[in-house]
């Protein structure tokens, strides 16, 4: 890196094409695709978003689990943009933030009563033995 005082026109040809990168990923869908209508959140800030979100939710109802129709719900009123949500789904569940638990039941793997309910789950099943 160098410090100068005078920009060259290299100088601001590099910081244009910097920029052109930048809103291409912004709008680059998970599958290469571009969307210009999402709202400029990279994937990685809708799944810190969307999970902080359901932390909130999941202190709030006392529960980790959620229906995938709730969790559909959540994302429509946070405006997430998502353009396909069953593989932004799955994409949480690889990344170990959703655990698919059954048929549309999902439970959040960061909230404090996921551990908690395991633990509990887990210590049930071993007294009855």
């Amino acid at each position: 890196m160098e410090l100068r005082d005078t920009v060259t026109e290299a100088d601001a040809l590099d910081v244009v094409s910097l920029l052109e990168q930048s809103l291409m990923e912004t709008f680059r869908t998970e599958s290469g695709r571009f969307d210009f209508g999402r709202r400029g959140m990279s994937l990685a800030k809708q799944v810190k978003s969307f999970v902080g979100e359901l932390n909130r939710q999941a202190t709030n109802r006392n529960s980790a689990l959620f229906q995938t129709s709730d969790l559909l719900e959540i994302a429509g009123r946070m405006s997430l943009g998502v353009a396909d949500f069953h593989s932004f789904l799955d994409t949480l569940n690889e990344q170990s933030y959703l655990l698919k638990k059954g048929n549309r039941l999902w439970q959040l793997q960061t909230h404090v009563s996921s551990s908690q309910g395991s633990a509990r789950s887990s210590l049930s099943q071993s007294s009855r033995y």
